[in-house]
């Protein structure tokens, strides 16, 4: 993500612009998927920001029309977000009524790159409390002409994209209410690193199966959260590795017959080879297993040969 403020005519910051990334160092949205690169935002754009910007500060995000049709916009706060749609959105009945549905929810609205040609701007404008006004490339009389279409608008206009402090001077004197662009300050990166729910509880998971004392009900019902982990330690125990005889289609049958010991020793192979699934990432996943099979207290109570056969099986397994 990156951000880039929006100031008022007394250079106070009003709001900041939330800019998708595809990656660090990015000076520009590389977007593929409008919606998506949105979705990112709200997900973890927004929260990344707010630990960065603070609690108080006003934001303003992109949206696309399905982000508006679909209601996703409704987990963010209504009073902190300032929703962006592009002045070229097509100006359905069902997007409009979206949008009204949303304003009577709380949520503002501010129109990007508004021209007086663009398509829906005339429908847009009426719903919108700001309208975005690009300046870059424009003499001042084109300015002032996109304004004066604007009479008898009540909102709030922002003046956008000015490099230069004879733009400012301009749309200051054209009666423009806010201002961004490179002349006041290049989009700044804010750089977090994401881990997916799924990686969380792979981590959870290997916490407890570091817990000397953890007990073998606690690590069934945190392995059973897991529908990929339990399938694939049925699989194991199943195998002809642990020669049990029967088939088990039961995951704390499972976990009972092979005991606590061997359940976290396979858990750990399993959940380390994921974690980290490149050549190396396998290899130290071994050495680590291996290191806690022969130096642990259970490798001193068991015949090495035995123990050393039983994991390589199960690391297979687990791969």
């Amino acid at each position: 993500m990156a951000t880039q403020p929006i100031f008022s005519r007394d250079m106070d910051i009003f709001a900041h612009e939330l800019l998708f990334r595809k990656c660090t160092g990015d000076e520009c949205a590389i977007i593929s998927d409008f919606d998506d690169a949105t979705n990112s935002i709200i997900a973890d754009g927004f929260s990344l920001a707010s630990q960065r910007l603070g609690q108080r500060d006003k934001v303003t995000i992109n949206v696309g029309y399905d982000n508006i049709m679909s209601r996703n916009v409704q987990a963010l706060p209504f009073d902190r977000v300032l929703l962006e749609i592009p002045g070229d959105a097509p100006a359905t009945g069902e997007f409009l009524g979206a949008i009204r549905e949303l304003r009577g929810a709380g949520y503002q609205f501010l129109l990007d790159n508004y021209t007086p040609d663009s398509s829906g701007g005339c429908e847009f404008v009426p719903l919108a409390d700001y309208v975005k006004v690009s300046v870059t490339g424009l003499d001042g009389k084109s300015v002032a002409l996109i304004k004066k279409s604007l009479s008898g608008w009540n909102g709030k206009m922002v003046a956008t994209r000015i490099e230069s402090w004879e733009a400012y001077e301009g749309c200051k004197f054209l009666g423009f209410d806010f201002f961004q662009g490179f002349f006041f300050s290049c989009p700044k990166d804010l750089v977090g690193k994401k881990i997916s729910s799924y990686q969380t509880a792979r981590l959870n998971l290997l916490r407890l199966l570091s817990d000397e004392d953890a007990r073998l009900s606690k690590v069934v019902k945190m392995v059973s959260t897991d529908q990929a982990l339990s399938v694939r330690l049925l699989h194991f125990v199943n195998s002809v590795a642990c020669s049990l005889g029967g088939r088990v289609d039961s995951l704390e049958r499972a976990a009972v017959l092979v005991g606590l010991n061997t359940l976290k020793k396979w858990a750990m192979t399993a959940v380390l080879s994921d974690l980290e699934s490149s050549d190396k990432g396998v290899e130290l996943s071994c050495r680590a297993m291996h290191g806690r099979i022969f130096f642990g207290h259970a490798g001193r109570e068991e015949l090495p040969g035995r123990y050393h056969w039983r994991y390589s099986v199960s690391a297979r397994v687990a791969q």
